[in-house]
């Protein structure tokens, strides 16, 4: 935790992060408004990611212990990561330095999104190997490889855990659900119900029920990520025949698909952060949790059916980046924003 300064500054020294699976080098961070308001974290009022500089980054995953990051980082770039394809220019700091002197980064915001919360903000690391005496503030957390340096300095910091979700886990999901009013009444079951009976759901509030009625089929509904116990991002997935109620009127995409081997193709339909924890690269850990739950149940391939721009009103199903970062490859597009794509586990 640090306090910033009358000019709105704060410094802060960390080890410089690795690069793991499907995100492009980063460092979160919060925002909030006084000193007293850090232990809530529903009291946010900023939360964002600092974009590292690929030429530096590349220059520090030559130590050792930054193995694993050569190769994560080549399969990776700041147009594919999900958090950063929209746009990185004001989230990439101004970095000067060396692996033997340590770096320092600065980063000053202009307005805006996400850089109002931070009008000037000075970040020094050091490579974890050669400096293990390093300090790390609570609201700014680094994700990377797990050297002996970098356990020794990470204190206070709450991991996402992931659940799988099945009908006895359905009071967990549902304290997710109560933050959005759209949740509170879909429940999920828009793609896995048919349209009147999802929308009197809907109206008398029984969509839950429904959903432990899907449950009955003996597969996991989804995954839940929480964190510190509570839920907060979801992801619906589930053999692919679960799904064929919402063709009735409701997917054309859906129905389009070929039935022939539903039993053995897992979708993963919709996904939802909650708003205070969005922008920390929940989406993606969802997404690859769906895949080792379906990989566990033995699906031969896993599908979704994403967005390839950005629209709030379809934002649940989440954004094509974001699954080709997890290995999904595009099948087809059957409208100009909307794209079917696919995971065979056997790859």
């Amino acid at each position: 935790m640090q306090v910033a300064d009358a000019d709105g500054v704060v410094t802060f020294t960390s080890i410089w992060p690795a690069c793991y699976d499907g995100r492009w080098p980063h460092v979160h961070f919060e925002v909030y408004p006084d000193v007293d308001s850090i232990t809530d974290a529903a009291n946010v009022v900023a939360t964002s990611q600092i974009a590292l500089p690929q030429d530096v980054c590349e220059t520090v995953y030559a130590e050792e212990g930054y193995e694993a990051s050569v190769a994560n980082l080549a399969r990776v770039s700041l147009d594919t990561d999900g958090v950063f394809s929209d746009g990185a220019d004001l989230q990439t700091p101004t970095v000067t330095g060396s692996v033997s002197a340590g770096y320092t980064g600065r980063i000053v915001g202009r307005g805006g999104h996400h850089d109002r919360a931070r009008r000037g903000r000075d970040e020094r690391w050091r490579d974890g190997r050669r400096h293990p005496a390093v300090r790390r503030p609570h609201a700014l957390t680094c994700t990377g490889a797990p050297t002996s340096a970098r356990r020794r300095s990470v204190r206070s910091v709450t991991h996402p855990q992931v659940t799988v979700v099945g009908a006895d886990e359905l009071d967990l999901l549902g304290g997710l659900f109560a933050h959005d009013r759209t949740t509170r009444s879909c429940w999920c079951t828009a793609f896995c119900t048919s349209r009147s009976r999802f929308a009197l759901g809907w109206v008398t509030g029984r969509n839950r029920e429904h959903l432990a009625t899907v449950a009955r089929d003996g597969a996991p509904l989804g995954v839940v990520v929480t964190v510190a116990g509570a839920a907060v991002g979801w992801a619906a997935c589930g053999p692919r025949a679960r799904y064929r109620a919402a063709e009735a009127g409701r997917s054309s995409l859906l129905a389009a698909l070929d039935r022939a081997g539903d039993d053995g193709v897992w979708f993963v339909p919709c996904l939802y952060v909650r708003p205070d924890h969005r922008g920390r690269g929940l989406t993606e850990t969802l997404v690859r949790a769906a895949l080792d739950l379906a990989r566990e149940h033995g699906a031969r391939a896993v599908e979704a059916w994403p967005l390839s721009t950005v629209r709030a009103d379809l934002a649940h199903v989440g954004r094509e980046t974001v699954f080709t970062a997890a290995g999904f490859r595009p099948l087809e597009r059957p409208g100009e924003d909307r794209v079917l794509v696919r995971h065979e586990l056997a790859d």
